[in-house]
């Protein structure tokens, strides 16, 4: 994704804090006190551990990026799915923000339920390869 980063003072405004929660739950390291404390009041945290992680994926960096679809931006989604899980994660994964498509409504329906699908595919296919255990 894009920069992102601990700021008290913006929070929900800081862009892929979720995203940053995951990464330190996944190499052990902590948030600011100011941050930590945010995290668990405004909900996305419980008992200490993320429990839900927004994806969205953009082609080029600040200042200049725009939104795409998961999987054709700067990371690789099946990657995160493969790492949440080695990582015993087992809360929501849901879209982020979303590409745009012609016609569709302003909150993003029809691109929303596409991200959605991709990340059901994702995760399907990652349950497939575990059973035949590969």
């Amino acid at each position: 994704g894009i920069p992102h980063g601990d700021d008290i003072m913006l929070n929900y405004q800081t862009t892929g804090f979720r995203e940053t929660v995951a990464l330190r739950e996944l190499t052990g390291k902590t948030a600011i006190p100011e941050f930590d404390r945010w995290l668990h009041k405004m909900g996305f945290l419980e008992n200490g551990k993320l429990y839900s992680v927004h994806l969205r994926d953009v082609q080029g960096v600040l200042p200049k990026f725009q939104e795409c679809w998961l999987g054709e931006g700067n990371f690789n989604p099946s990657e995160i799915i493969e790492k949440l899980d080695a990582a015993g994660y087992t809360g929501l994964i849901m879209e982020d923000h979303v590409a745009k498509i012609v016609n569709d409504t302003v909150y993003g329906h029809r691109a929303r339920a596409h991200e959605l699908g991709y990340i059901k595919g994702m995760i399907d296919m990652l349950d497939y390869k575990k059973s035949k255990g590969l």
